[in-house]
């Protein structure tokens, strides 16, 4: 049976995945990666942050990475400011430019959009909804361990 309903998960995200990209289609977000549109929204739930606090939510991925992307996003994009820390001249703070406020609202937009029609399609037994409103949950909850526990490894190298 798990294996049946990992095979359905995968097979849902690649139809969400679809879904998500007819609606993104012709819009400025599209040429968005994935990663900063995770970085958007990382400094809209936590406002200002220095690159360093960046990095520990992106485990497995080199700070330098990070850094460029945070560039893109500030040069090319103007979605967020960045600022050299005046008691730290090796470190910088960013956070979301009232564009990147802007950007992150219509991405919430548009998701709200896809998770909408699954949400039509799903139905609206309450029983069933309730259930798998639990299992979310618990999906939730068990990936924010994870992270957590591959921050910690990360932050003890």
């Amino acid at each position: 049976m798990a294996k049946s309903l990992m095979e359905a998960i995968g097979e849902l995200s690649v139809k969400m995945r679809l879904v998500r990209a007819r609606h993104e289609a012709g819009s400025d977000t599209e040429d968005l990666r994935d990663r900063e549109v995770l970085l958007l929204e990382l400094l809209n739930d936590r406002g200002k942050a220095s690159v360093s606090e960046v990095c520990r939510f992106f485990p497995g991925v080199g700070q330098s990475t990070i850094s460029t992307d945070i560039t893109r996003l500030w040069r090319d994009r103007g979605l967020v400011s960045k600022v050299l820390d005046p008691t730290d001249q090796r470190s910088h703070t960013v956070e979301l430019t009232e564009e990147g406020q802007q950007k992150v609202a219509e991405i919430k937009e548009r998701r709200a959009k896809v998770f909408g029609a699954l949400a039509d399609l799903l139905g609206t037994d309450p029983g069933e909804l309730a259930v798998l409103k639990r299992v979310v949950e618990r999906a939730i909850a068990g990936l924010d361990r994870k992270l957590s526990e591959v921050t910690r490894n990360e932050e003890d190298r």
